[in-house]
């Protein structure tokens, strides 16, 4: 099973790696770690500012990403793959996930403005809106205490 986990380094999404590397253990799968990196809009007289912006940018998400492929080596036994991808977070994922043909997406929540994305984030909830790969939500404040019971949603489609 290849389970892509992308990750914004926050609290939540650390809270939710614990869900990915046990599911990852007890499936026998592939880990691969991504991180969205927002690309800003400029005008074309500071191209040259965000170019060694971008580069800060992805230095930070390189270090950040092998902090956590460390942790998952030392405390999961598990070697993850990892990604950086310029663009808006919910696209990355997506596109992503088709790319390296994932069978799952696992990701944590946070807060935002409307229901939806107050249940669920609004980079979650537009990842479940138009994403063709299942995907895991793993609540706010959750841990980790194994598997019992696991919820599915589903629109009572024919093609669910």
């Amino acid at each position: 099973m290849k389970i892509l986990f992308p990750t914004d380094f926050s609290y939540n999404a650390n809270a939710a790696l614990m869900f990915a590397a046990e599911v990852c253990k007890h499936s026998s799968g592939e880990l691969i770690l991504v991180n969205a990196v927002h690309v800003p809009m400029v005008d074309s007289g500071a191209v040259p500012v965000v170019e060694e912006m971008m580069d800060d940018l992805r230095e930070n998400a390189e270090k950040n990403l092998k902090g956590l492929v460390e942790l998952l080596n030392n405390e999961h036994q598990l070697n993850a793959q990892t990604r950086i991808e310029f663009g808006f977070a919910a696209d990355v994922i997506i596109d992503t996930a088709r790319q390296i043909k994932s069978d799952l997406i696992i990701m944590g929540t946070k807060g935002a403005s409307n229901v939806v994305d107050r249940v669920f984030g609004s980079i979650t909830s537009e990842v479940m809106k138009r994403s063709d790969t299942p995907v895991m939500i793993i609540p706010q404040h959750a841990l980790f205490r194994g598997f019992g019971k696991i919820a599915v949603s589903t629109e009572l489609r024919t093609d669910d």
